[in-house]
């Protein structure tokens, strides 16, 4: 297209350099007029340098697709590191705002004239316990619950770094790897993906939030009795819902198969007749250390992907943080269609 257009632009170059090779000449022979003249050439010339801005306009156009079509190319060309990162800048941007709104409600929570303190911060009542002692705890749990918010502030503080260096480290791997155009729409599609990913952290926190906002209600004594542990019962059946849909009641029909009931059969007719008692290793500690560790409503402990061993969490980041993946679109995508555990997903 380009080529066409200088070739018209050529031609009507060289039919103007003849007309004015004629108008020279007839100008030797016989008077002409000159305003006609100049007309005409204004109409030449214009003409011409329409097609020209014509060209360029289009070709404009074109820059703006290709550079479209580059930008993506090469964000496809990163686009391992560029997942990677995104997603450590998610966990650390939804730690740090979690951290920070967290610090805002139990600071108010704090400075009111009963204070209201976290479920795992609150101290249970022992029974005939002295007076004294009681006011002791009650003292000891203010400052645990003032630890708890001087910790949750380090770790905004941390949190916060933590993601803005990673946005810095985004940007000297462009400037190293692209020039500066490249470099300066490349890290405006980051930001624009970082944005996205800050919008869904806020809407997480905002159902946490309400969460909070009906604890501090249901709030009655600080120490926690059996006469006021309704206060936690409505927060903690929302606390123990669970993240996905209930299982199917679905019961697979009862068939038998031939060698499971000859394995069964064998095992029971050569079962040994006698079993030694084994010893529990334990001692009395040790025993009271885990059922203490089983009733700690404010820990969850889950079996090991591998290995025989099990993991203990906070329960409350357990839960953020199976919520924060159910939210990655990276790798969950939501359907508009009840898929149950015996339906083929094809759609």
């Amino acid at each position: 297209m380009e080529t066409t257009a200088f070739k018209e632009l050529s031609s009507k170059l060289i039919l103007i350099h003849e007309d004015l090779r004629e108008l020279i000449n007839i100008s030797k022979t016989q008077k002409i007029d000159e305003t006609k003249i100049i007309e005409t050439l204004k109409r030449e010339l214009k003409i011409s340098f329409n097609i020209v801005d014509e060209q360029q306009a289009v070709n404009s156009q074109e820059l703006l697709i290709n550079s479209s079509q580059d930008i993506n190319n090469v964000r496809k060309s990163i686009i391992s590191l560029w997942k990677r990162k995104l997603n450590e800048r998610k966990q650390n941007f939804w730690n740090f705002l979690k951290s920070q709104n967290t610090v805002i409600i139990y600071e108010t929570w704090l400075g009111k004239e009963m204070p209201v303190i976290p479920r795992k911060l609150r101290p249970k009542t022992i029974p005939g316990e002295h007076t004294d002692d009681i006011n002791i705890r009650r003292e000891n749990a203010i400052r645990n619950f003032e630890v708890e918010i001087k910790l949750l502030k380090n770790k905004a503080n941390r949190y916060e770094h933590n993601y803005k260096k990673i946005d810095e480290e985004m940007f000297e791997t462009f400037v190293a790897k692209f020039n500066a155009e490249i470099t300066e729409s490349i890290n405006n599609l980051w930001r624009s993906d970082c944005e996205k990913e800050e919008i869904k952290s806020v809407q997480i926190w905002e159902r946490k939030q309400l969460w909070l906002e009906e604890y501090e209600d249901h709030f009655g004594d600080l120490f926690v009795t059996e006469e006021n542990t309704q206060d936690n019962e409505e927060n903690e059946e929302e606390e123990n819902k669970p993240l996905v849909r209930n299982k199917s009641d679905w019961i697979p029909r009862p068939t038998k198969d031939k060698d499971l009931e000859e394995t069964i059969k064998t095992l029971k007719t050569n079962s040994l007749t006698s079993n030694k008692n084994v010893k529990d290793n334990l001692t009395r500690e040790e025993k009271t250390a885990l059922q203490n560790l089983k009733s700690d409503k404010s820990i969850i402990i889950k079996e090991a992907d591998k290995g025989n061993a099990v993991v203990i969490m906070d329960r409350e980041y357990y839960r953020d943080s199976i919520l924060n993946m159910l939210q990655d679109e990276m790798s969950y995508e939501v359907t508009d269609k009840k898929i149950g555990p015996t339906n083929k997903y094809n759609d």
